[in-house]
Order: structure tokens, then C-alpha cells, then sequence
């Protein structure tokens, strides 16, 4: 009886052992097939959201309005005693959060603040050197120096607002 007693007793270890092991392997694949149905289901809603709103998430005007204002405010075009490399430490943080939070889904969408800092830039060369007086001269020598530096400015680096004229 006693032989018997420890035999049963260790096949049932063996199969609570076994049965733990197959609970386990259960939970894994159930938690796989959640998160597959999740990360499907997300993006179905998603989807159906966009095509129930048809929201193009770009710069608004009023926040296109209030960037170009914010670089005006800056004055930089009056900073003739910065160099460009101070300036870029000046406005790069700015600028870059604006293309990361703005143009993370339109990054077109942002041309006109690129065009106005850029005109900006013109008329700062424009009022630092002498010879650059004419605004053909002043955007040549920031296209060269954009070619020589393209990672100088945020918007360089992406070749969005290339135009200086």
C-alpha cells in the first residue's frame, strides 16, 4: 500500500507539473492573440475615424499666422552683431519643435514659416555685409552656405525651404 501511496503521489507531482507548464504556455498564446486583436483593433478604429471625420492633420492658418509672427518678433533681421552659427543656436530649438509637432504628417504644410525665417535670413545678410546688399546677393551667399552647412537649420536638413528670394 505504501508503494502504492508514493507512486500516486509522484504521478500526480508529474502531472501537476506538466498541467502548470501547459497553463503557462496557454497564457503566453492567449496574450499574443490579445495583443494581435489590439493592435488591429486600434488601428480598424483608427481608420474609421478618418474616414468618418476626413481630418488632414496639417498647420492650421491661425497657427501658421502666429509662427511667421513669432519669427518677426524675434527681430532677427536687426541682429547684425550674431553670426548665422549663433543665430541657428538662437531659433533651432524652436523651429525644430515646430517641425516635429507640425510637420510630423504634412511637412509641406509649414512652407510659408520656412519662407518667411529664409526671407529673414536675406535681409540679416543684407544688413551685416556690406557687400550683400541687394537681396540676390544675400540669398546667393545663404544657398552656398546652405549647400556647405545643410545641417545648420532644421528645415535645411529635410531640403524644405530652399527658396531665399
Amino acid at each position: 500500500m505504501c508503494d502504492q501511496l508514493t507512486v500516486l503521489k509522484s504521478l500526480f507531482v508529474a502531472k501537476e507539473a506538466e498541467w502548470i507548464f501547459f497553463v503557462k504556455i496557454m497564457e503566453k498564446c492567449v496574450k499574443r492573440i490579445l495583443s494581435f486583436f489590439e493592435k488591429n483593433l486600434i488601428f480598424l478604429e483608427s481608420r474609421r475615424l478618418a474616414e468618418r471625420t476626413r481630418f488632414t492633420p496639417a498647420v492650421s492658418s491661425s497657427a501658421s499666422k502666429a509662427m511667421r509672427d513669432k519669427i518677426r518678433q524675434w527681430k532677427l533681421k536687426y541682429r547684425v552683431e550674431l553670426s548665422l552659427e549663433e543665430i541657428a543656436v538662437y531659433c533651432n530649438p524652436v523651429l525644430r519643435g515646430w517641425m516635429e509637432y507640425y510637420g510630423k504628417y504634412s511637412p509641406s504644410s509649414l512652407e510659408p514659416v520656412w519662407t518667411q525665417f529664409n526671407s529673414v535670413l536675406v535681409k540679416w545678410g543684407m544688413r551685416k555685409y556690406k557687400k550683400l546688399r541687394g537681396k540676390t546677393r544675400s540669398a546667393k551667399m545663404l544657398e552656398s552656405i546652405q549647400q556647405k552647412q545643410p545641417t545648420l537649420f532644421p528645415h535645411w536638413q529635410i531640403g524644405i525651404g530652399k527658396s531665399f528670394s
